[in-house]
């Protein structure tokens, strides 16, 4: 098995996937499984994932997807909607939110006062700053996800090219969010066409700047 250098090295943006259908139950499994280790702030989980693997259900979100994306998704084993909770999500129903979110609390109404007030507070802070805490779980989320669809033999793409409006919009006709939710990412996986020129020329290069550019190290 490679090690997590060696994957984060060969990932790269798919552009075009193999058309071979989805993906099958035992490998999205281990994909999404791999998301709840990812790092959460107040170690709840301010993130949902919507995932569509049929045809008709990728198509559907065609009139949502922006520079290109139609290819990817419509090749791909496995498209993943990224939903994020903001503060209307929790003030909705926040007790049964966050007990959905962290089913190994221990629930007592006296233990569940404290931390339930201090996430209040927090999403409530006048700078704002809870709005962005369902961004950075989806943000690891996906890494985790992809790098772990990468073990299994697949490539991946993560997608901010997206109406998320517009696919928010679509995902609450459908009934699938709660008031407060919203799309934040996409991701396709599948099996890269590595005889289309896009992914070989993805797949060859990787520009990143040396870390003693973007580092500083204070000791």
């Amino acid at each position: 098995m490679k090690n997590l250098t060696d994957l984060m090295n060969e990932r790269f943006a798919c552009k075009v996937f193999l058309d071979e259908g989805p993906i099958n139950d035992a490998d999205l499994k281990l994909i999404l499984e791999a998301s709840n280790l990812a790092p959460t702030a107040f170690g709840i989980d301010q993130c949902r994932v919507i995932v569509y693997r049929t045809k008709e259900g990728k198509d559907q979100f065609n009139p949502y997807l922006k520079m290109g994306n139609e290819i990817r998704v419509s090749t791909s084993s496995a498209f993943i909607i990224y939903v994020g909770q903001t503060k209307e999500a929790l003030f909705a129903n926040d007790e049964e939110v966050i007990k959905r979110n962290t089913p190994y609390f221990d629930f007592t109404t006296e233990k569940l006062k404290p931390f339930h007030d201090s996430l209040l507070a927090s999403y409530a802070h006048p700078e704002g700053r809870a709005e962005f805490y369902d961004i950075i779980a989806v943000s690891n989320k996906s890494s985790y996800m992809t790098l772990k669809a990468k073990e299994l033999g697949y490539d991946s793409v993560i997608m901010t090219g997206l109406d998320q409006v517009g696919m928010t919009e679509y995902l609450k006709s459908k009934n699938l969010l709660i008031n407060g939710e919203r799309v934040v990412l996409a991701c396709a996986i599948g099996h890269a066409d590595m005889k289309n020129y896009k992914n070989v020329r993805q797949s060859g290069t990787k520009n990143r700047v040396p870390y003693d550019v973007f580092a500083t190290i204070i000791d």
